[in-house]
Order: structure tokens, then sequence, then C-alpha cells
């Protein structure tokens, strides 16, 4: 009888230490698994960026070091600022909206259609005059030029406003004839293949495409001031303000001086 009880004795002990591994067992499965959750949804965070068609092909190279520094996909929609603007006021998703000009911005921040303290200048664009010809494209060449001539949007587009405003000031309107862009890369593209033989750029999409152009004097149009804001509809505000921060960074600032663009002061506008 001792003996029935000593095995009785063992059996509830063992059947006890197997209960104890199997709560330990699931416990760590369930961990592992909430663990594998949680990384696959930080590895699913999208940081939507509204971009100028100008400074897209700049954002791309731009974006890929934030991108991995924070694990983030950054996901980029290219237009006119112009359209762009008009998208996130009838309440498009954007996380961070970079324009080409400092009109839009402003405009959103007056409609209060922006995250506090988020309106900051990011770069001064430069225009440029750019063809295939083999003719040299300088000052007096486009001041004598008759024919047609690319340029962007002036309604929707800085670079195209920028771009009337220098047809404007050496009063060359009447001897051309303007082939109009959706945006400055359809402008640039309307060049490149030769369809228009020269447009009105921006310098930055020649940096990095490695082709050259005419500087055009800043005298003959307003500087574009590319201001940037966070949408009030931001889902991800804090990681928009990180990349804000990324782009002012003095790191930044180099790279977009060496990509045709004037370098600003890391300062908000509020």
């Amino acid at each position: 009888m001792a003996t029935n009880q000593v095995i009785k004795f063992i059996t509830h002990m063992l059947a006890i230490i197997l209960c104890a591994i199997g709560l330990v067992l699931s416990a760590n499965l369930t961990a592992q698994a909430q663990t594998h959750e949680q990384d696959k949804r930080v590895e699913h965070i999208t940081l939507r960026i509204a971009v100028a068609s100008s400074f897209t092909p700049i954002l791309a190279r731009l974006a890929n070091d934030f991108s991995q520094q924070h694990k983030v996909t950054i996901e980029t929609i290219s237009a006119s600022s112009g359209t762009l603007y008009q998208q996130i006021v009838y309440g498009a998703p954007f996380d961070l909206f970079l324009s080409a000009d400092d009109l839009r911005p402003e405009k959103l921040a007056e409609q209060q259609l922006i995250s506090p303290e988020s309106l900051a200048t990011y770069a001064q664009g430069q225009l440029v005059l750019f063809g295939l010809s083999q003719k040299p494209l300088d000052y007096a060449f486009l001041a004598n030029y008759r024919g047609r001539i690319a340029i962007a949007n002036p309604k929707t587009a800085p670079y195209g406003k920028a771009a009337m405003q220098v047809i404007e000031s050496l009063a060359i309107g009447e001897q051309l004839t303007l082939i109009t862009g959706q945006n400055v890369a359809q402008t640039y593209q309307q060049v490149i293949t030769q369809g228009v033989p020269i447009g009105l750029v921006s310098l930055g999409q020649l940096m990095i495409n490695k082709q050259s152009g005419y500087v055009i004097p800043q005298r003959l149009y307003q500087p574009i001031l590319q201001k940037m804001v966070i949408p009030k509809q931001s889902k991800q505000p804090q990681l928009a303000r990180e990349f804000q921060q990324f782009l002012l960074s003095e790191q930044t600032q180099r790279q977009l001086t060496q990509l045709g663009f004037t370098a600003v002061s890391a300062q908000g506008d509020d």
C-alpha cells in the first residue's frame, strides 16, 4: 500500500512539473509572437510625403538615409505644389508637405490646416535655362531667342511662376511660343526628349541628372523659397517632425547645396 502511495505521489508531482513546463513554453511562445507582431508593426510604419515634382528626385536620394536610420518606409506623392495644396485642403492623408514655394504652405497655415509650428523653409531653388542645342546657353541667347520654350504651369508650379517672371523681366513674351507642362518635371522631359528646344527648369533637376544649363540671374525673378508643413491630418506627426529636422540638419543642407539649392537657416517660420 505504501508503494502505491509513493507511485501516486510521484505521478502527481510529474503532472505538476509537466504542467509548469507547459505554462512556461506557452508564455515564451506568446512573448515571441507578440515581439514578432511588434516587429511587423515597426517594419510597416510609413511616412507619406507630398513633394513638389521639382524636388522629387532630390528627395529620393536624401530619404534613403532617413529610412534606414528610422526603419520606416517613405512613400512619396509627387505633383505640382498647387495640386498638392488642393489635395491637402480636401483632406488628403499626407504626413508632410514639401512645397516648391512659400505661398501654399503659408496659405495652409493661415487656414489652420497644419500642425502648430511646423512651417519652415527647407531650401531655396534656382532657375536654369536648359537645352540640348549645340549653341551656348547664356543671357544673350535667352534675350534674343525666338521660338518655342517649355515652362511649367505658372498657376500651379512655382518654377513656372518664376519662369514667367523672367520672361516678363526680359520683355520677350511676344517672341516666344510657350509650351506649358503640368509641372517642372514634365517640362524637363519635354526638353530632354527634344520635344521642345529649350526650357526653364530647376537647377536641382539638372544636377541630379548630371546635366548643365545657364543659371538665370536671381534679379530676374523672385526668390524661390521652398517651405514645408505637417498637415493637420498627418498620421505620423512626430516622425514628420523628425524628418523636418533631418532636412534642416547641417549635413543635409550641405547635400542640398551640392544638388543645386541654396542652403537655409535651420529655423522655423512661425
